[in-house]
Parts: structure tokens; sequence; C-alpha cells
């Protein structure tokens, strides 16, 4: 179901203005799948399930020679071993593409408050956990304390240093995705797709950081209807040979709507 991705990756791999600095697929393991699901309170659609037994995880970085960053290196990161955290991403605006899905234990057994605390003191934390559960958050129709959707908010591709997209655990097996900005503070301006919808636009925008920026980005765009695989065949053609070097960016057909 996802040989598309690889297909991607081959396809820029063979483009001679692009150059695959990092890509590693992680192991997929059916026990790690397994112990998972039976954890979970709730049940996961097939559409992620079977990502995950294709795929442990995905890791790709790549740049484009006509970025005023590229400056000719061809060397790979990390041999293209697995990369075991994001703090591998390089800067903000060096790599044109990124994926850095997760692997399926990190994403469903992290708890957004605990991880964004981490490092806190347990006075701070306490203080946090108070502040939070009081106040409220809207999201796709619903009202609910910050700290809920906080820990409610798992997010499975952390593409970039400031952006990643992210579920909305709500108890379905097909959880809302969404697009998280500023480091995580903030995934309420963001279109709602579904896991499936998403990979294929990874693949039609050939994981482009700035294209999911632009195409997910709306002011409280969960008000809004669901992105679907419809929406993106209205969006345009991406043609890697077109480079917008004033917005070190390959040009987009869709820009930010905000």
């Amino acid at each position: 179901m996802y040989s598309k991705l690889t297909d991607l990756v081959k396809e820029l791999k063979e483009n001679k203005q692009i150059v695959v600095k990092h890509f590693h697929i992680p192991e997929s393991s059916e026990n790690e799948i397994k112990n998972v699901i039976a954890s979970l309170p709730y049940a996961l659609d097939d559409s992620i399930i079977q990502f995950y037994k294709e795929f442990g995880g995905f890791q790709l970085q790549w740049i484009h020679t006509e970025n005023p960053r590229f400056e000719g290196n061809h060397d790979v990161i990390n041999n293209n071993q697995e990369l075991e955290d994001t703090y591998h991403l390089e800067d903000y605006f060096v790599n044109d593409g990124s994926v850095f899905i997760q692997p399926i234990h990190r994403v469903f057994f992290t708890d957004g408050f605990d991880e964004m605390y981490r490092f806190a003191s347990a006075s701070d934390k306490s203080r946090a956990i108070e502040m939070y559960t009081e106040m409220k958050q809207d999201f796709a129709g619903k009202s609910m304390s910050v700290l809920d959707f906080m820990r409610n908010t798992k997010t499975f591709d952390l593409f970039s240093k400031d952006l990643d997209m992210a579920f909305y655990i709500d108890g379905t097996p097909n959880p809302p995705v969404i697009l998280g900005q500023d480091h995580q503070a903030c995934y309420t301006d963001s279109r709602i797709t579904d896991f499936k919808t998403y990979i294929d636009f990874l693949c039609y925008s050939k994981g482009i950081i700035q294209a999911r920026a632009n195409y997910y980005t709306e002011y409280k765009g969960h008000e809004k209807s669901k992105f679907t695989i419809k929406n993106q065949e209205k969006a345009g053609v991406i043609d890697l040979s077109v480079y917008d070097k004033e917005n070190s960016c390959v040009k987009l057909p869709f820009e930010k709507k905000w």
C-alpha cells in the first residue's frame, strides 16, 4: 500500500537537481505493533497498522542544488543509519524536503504534556497541570481542557525544527491528522486530514517542508471541512525543476492562507 514512498525516494535520487542527504527505513516489528495495539484503549485503522507493517518509521532528508544553502556537499548524514532523534535535523531552513515518521511505540506512548515538561521541576510541572486543566481548548466541534488536548495530540512526523504532523486521539480508529506549528505549540490553525491522505500528500509534494506549511495552515482550520484526496487533486503540479530562490523553496502552486 505504501510502496509509493520508496518510489518517491527513487525518483528523488534519479533527479540530478536533488541530493538525498539521508534515507533510512527502521525495521518493522510485528511484536511491537501487536503490543502497541493491545495496550491502547482504542482501535487503530488498517491504514495506520499497514504502514507500520511495511515500515518501522520513515526518515528522509533532501536538498535542491539551487538552494542558496547548498554548498555542493553530497555526503550522507549518519551513513544513512537510523537517526534516533530530531536533533539531527539541520537548522530551520537548510533542507528542502524532510520526512521523519516515528516508530509506532514512540508515537502512541508519548505524552505531549510530559514531553514538553520532561526537564521541568516537579513544582513547575504541578503548576502547569493545574493551569492547563483550567484552560479550555476548542477543537473540531468539541471543548476540552488544554491539558487533555496536549495529552491526546500524538506527533508522528517531526519533519522540521518547528513543524510537525500529529494525530489528535479522539477515540476513533482513524483519528484526525493536523499540522503542528511553533515547536508543537499550536495545532488548531491547521486543516484536518487523515493518515492515508497525508501519506498521499507527502508523495505528491515530494516531502517538501514548505508544501505542508502552505497546504495545511489555515486560521482555525479545524473548524473547516476535512481535506481529502480531492483537495490534493485540485492543488496543482509541483515541478522540481522550478526553484524559487527568493523563498528558498521549490516553486509551489499554492500559497499559505495566512
